[in-house]
C-alpha cells in the first residue's frame, strides 16, 4: 500500500496570479511557493533541464525566476511606457 505525502496547501503564483497545485501529483512535482512551476521553468534559467526534480536545483530556478521577474519590471519602471505599459 502506498502512503502519499499530503498535498501542500493552495498558494497564488507571485508572478502570474494562478493558484497552484490544482490537483495532486508527485511530491517532488509540487511547485515551491511562491512560484508556480510554469512562471519557474519560463523565467527561471536552464539549470538541470526541463525534467530535473532534484530540489537544490529546483529552487535556485525559483530563486532566478524572481530575481529575473524584478530585473525586468526595474527596467520597464526606468524605462516608462514604452511597449504599452505606463
Amino acid at each position: 500500500m502506498t502512503i502519499y505525502p499530503p498535498r501542500p496547501p493552495e498558494f497564488a503564483c507571485i508572478l502570474c496570479g494562478t493558484t497552484v497545485p490544482d490537483r495532486w501529483e508527485h511530491a517532488s512535482r509540487y511547485p515551491i511557493p511562491p512560484v508556480c512551476n510554469r512562471c519557474s521553468f519560463t523565467w527561471g534559467k536552464g539549470i538541470g533541464g526541463v525534467g530535473d526534480l532534484h530540489r537544490d536545483r529546483r529552487i535556485a530556478r525559483v530563486i532566478i525566476a524572481l530575481a529575473e521577474a524584478l530585473s525586468v519590471e526595474a527596467y520597464q519602471q526606468l524605462r516608462g511606457d514604452r511597449y504599452g505599459r505606463a
